[in-house]
C-alpha cells in the first residue's frame, strides 16, 4: 500500500527551499553590486599625485576599460573654492587605455578633486584619489604692513602682502629673515583671511596665510643671531620670494623722542657743573636770578638778552632734532652713520651767532640799554630799559615761532622712515635775517639807558650820591614809588654839558627824602629808559 506525505510537510520543505534560493540570489547580487561599485573607482587612474603647473607639466592617465575612449574625455580639476579647470586627454597609447594631460599654468595651488568628463561636461568618472597642486609661480612680496613694526612686549605683529602664497600643506610655507629660518606655527586661513581656528596665544609665534596675504603675529627674534639691516622672504611649495626690507625696531615707537629731551638734559647738567656754577658763585649777593638765568643775561645791567636767548634757544633746538634723528635712525633705521644736517640748519645757526656777537659789539660802542628793575624778568626780552621795543618782539616771536615748528616738525616725523631733519627753507632764514637786522637796527638807534651801580647818602646835605651808566641830568627821580621834585646834578669832576655821566647828586625838600634799608630809587631818563635800586643796606 503507497504511502501519501501529508500537505503540510510539503509547504514547510517548499517554504525552505525557497528562502535558500532567495539568500543564493541577494547574495550573487551583492557581489554584483559590489563589483560595480569597485570598478566605478578604478575607472581612471592619474600620475603623478603632486604637479606644478608650467609649460612641460604632464599628467599621466590610465583608463579602464568601463570609459568609452571613441569620444573627446576631459580632466576637470576642482578646488574647494570653486575654481574649476577642464584639461582634454591626449596619448598615442589611447588604444592601450593610457592617456596624457598638459596641465600649464596658470592653476592656483591646493588640493583638487579629479573627474572625468565628456565634451558636453557630463560627469563619467570620480578619480580615487585627489591631486595636490603646486604653485607656479615663485612668490612675491609687493608690501609689508606696517612699514616700520615696533615692539608689543618684545613680539612684533606684521602682515605681508603679495601674490603666490597659497600652498597645498600647512609646512610648506617657510619664513626666512637674512636667510635663517624663522620657527612659526602655521594656520590656513580662509578666502576672507580669518583665522579657520582661532590659535592659543601660548603658542605664538604663528603666521595664518591665504593667496595674498601672510600674517605674522608674535615673532621675537631673541635667541636667533641675525644681523641688521633686515630682509624677508617667503618660499612656498620649494619657491622662494624675492628679499624686501624689514624694519624691526628694536625700541618703542616714543623711546626716540625721550633720547632727545634726554641729550639736551644731559648738556644742560653739564653747561651746569662746568661753567653755571662757578658763575654763580660770582655774581652779586643782592641781585640774584634763577640759576639757568647765567646762559642769556647781561652783567653789566642784570637784566636778559635777547640775542643770547635766541642763540640758546636755536641751540637747543638743534640739539634736540639732531638727537631724535640719530636715535631714530640708529635703534629703530638700523642705519648706522652720521645723520644728514639739513642745508638751512647751518646758516640759521650762523645767523643766530652773528647777531648775538653783533649786539656785544653794539653794547659796547653805544652803551648798554637801560636795567629796569632790579631783578631780571621776562619783560626784558621785549623791552629796553621798562620801555617797549617793538623791533625785540619781533625777533622774540621769531625765534619762538621758528625754533618750535622746527623741533616739532622733526620729532612729529616717523622715528622709522626719518632721514633727516625739519627743511629749513631759504625764505625762512630770509625772513630770520631781516629779523635779526631790525633788531641790531634798534639797538644801534636807541640811545644807551641808565645802570645803577650803587647809591648813597650824603649826611651833610641830606642828598643821595648815584653812581652807574649812562645817567642823565636831566632824568627823573622816583622815590619809593612816588615822582619826587628833585634837583639832579652831576657830580664834581663830572664833564659839563654832556648828556650822561657816570655820577649824580640828588637833593629834595620834600620830607620822606631820606634813604635807609629797604628804600627804592628809580632814575627815568628823558627817553624813558629806566633803572631801579633797592636799598638792603
Amino acid at each position: 500500500m503507497q504511502k501519501t506525505i501529508p500537505p503540510i510537510i510539503s509547504l514547510r520543505e517548499s517554504v525552505r527551499k525557497w528562502r535558500s534560493e532567495s539568500c543564493v540570489l541577494l547574495l550573487l547580487l551583492g557581489l554584483t553590486l559590489s563589483h560595480s561599485c569597485f570598478a566605478a573607482d578604478e575607472t581612471f587612474e592619474m600620475h603623478p599625485k603632486w604637479l606644478r603647473p608650467g609649460p612641460d607639466t604632464v599628467a599621466q592617465i590610465k583608463l579602464s576599460d568601463t570609459i568609452d575612449i571613441s569620444r573627446k574625455l576631459f580632466l576637470r580639476l576642482t578646488l574647494a573654492t570653486a575654481t574649476i579647470a577642464e584639461f582634454p586627454l591626449s596619448g598615442d597609447q589611447l588604444s592601450r587605455r593610457l592617456a596624457v594631460v598638459k596641465i600649464p599654468a596658470p592653476l592656483r595651488s591646493g588640493t583638487y578633486r579629479t573627474e572625468l568628463v565628456s565634451e558636453e561636461g557630463k560627469l563619467l568618472a570620480t578619480g580615487p584619489r585627489d591631486v595636490m597642486v603646486a604653485i607656479a609661480e615663485k612668490p612675491v612680496i609687493s608690501a609689508i604692513y606696517p612699514k616700520v613694526i615696533y615692539p608689543r612686549h618684545g613680539r612684533y605683529d606684521f602682515e605681508i602682502i603679495g601674490d603666490n602664497f597659497s600652498h597645498f600643506e600647512a609646512d610648506k610655507i617657510i619664513i626666512r629673515i637674512n636667510d635663517v629660518v624663522v620657527k612659526l606655527n602655521k594656520y590656513d586661513g580662509d578666502p576672507a583671511g580669518n583665522v579657520l581656528a582661532p590659535p592659543d596665544k601660548r603658542i605664538q609665534p604663528y603666521l595664518v596665510s591665504d593667496w595674498r596675504s601672510i600674517r605674522i603675529s608674535g615673532l621675537t627674534l631673541d635667541g636667533v643671531q641675525i644681523g641688521r639691516p633686515l630682509e624677508i622672504s617667503v618660499e612656498v611649495d620649494k619657491l622662494a620670494s624675492d628679499s624686501k626690507p624689514l624694519a624691526l625696531s628694536l625700541v618703542q615707537r616714543y623711546l626716540p623722542r625721550v633720547i632727545a629731551f634726554a641729550v639736551l638734559g644731559g648738556v644742560i647738567v653739564l653747561v651746569y657743573l662746568f661753567f653755571i656754577r662757578r658763575m654763580v658763585r660770582l655774581q652779586q649777593e643782592n641781585t640774584p636770578h634763577p640759576v639757568m638765568a647765567c646762559l642769556f643775561s647781561e652783567p653789566q645791567t642784570n637784566s636778559y638778552s635777547l640775542s643770547k636767548l635766541q642763540m640758546v634757544i636755536w641751540g637747543g633746538a638743534a640739539i634736540v632734532a639732531y638727537s631724535y634723528l640719530a636715535a631714530s635712525q640708529f635703534l629703530v633705521q638700523w642705519k648706522l652713520g652720521i645723520p644728514n644736517v639739513p642745508d638751512g640748519l647751518p646758516m640759521l645757526l650762523g645767523i643766530s651767532a652773528t647777531t648775538t656777537a653783533l649786539a656785544v659789539g653794539a653794547t659796547g660802542i653805544r652803551g648798554s640799554k637801560g636795567a629796569g628793575t632790579v631783578n631780571p624778568g621776562l619783560a626784558d626780552f621785549i623791552t629796553s630799559g621798562g620801555v617797549f621795543a617793538p623791533e625785540r618782539l619781533q625777533f622774540f616771536v621769531w625765534t619762538l615761532l621758528g625754533a618750535t615748528t622746527f623741533v616739532a616738525a622733526t620729532l612729529f616725523r616717523d622715528p622709522g622712515t626719518a632721514s633727516e631733519m625739519a627743511t629749513i627753507p631759504d625764505t625762512f632764514n630770509q625772513l630770520m635775517g631781516a629779523s635779526s637786522l631790525g633788531y641790531l637796527a634798534g639797538k644801534i638807534s636807541r640811545k644807551p639807558g641808565p645802570v645803577i651801580k650803587s647809591i648813597s647818602s650824603d649826611d651833610q646835605s641830606g642828598g643821595i650820591k648815584i653812581v652807574g651808566e649812562n645817567l642823565s641830568p636831566r632824568a627823573q627821580l622816583l622815590f619809593n614809588g612816588v615822582l619826587l621834585a628833585a634837583k639832579v646834578t652831576p657830580t664834581t669832576g663830572q664833564p659839563a654839558g654832556t648828556e650822561f655821566v657816570s655820577e649824580l647828586f640828588v637833593t629834595s625838600t620834600e620830607s620822606g627824602f631820606a634813604l635807609t634799608t629797604g628804600s627804592v630809587v628809580q632814575i627815568n631818563n628823558p627817553d624813558g629808559q629806566g633803572a631801579e635800586w633797592h636799598q638792603t643796606a
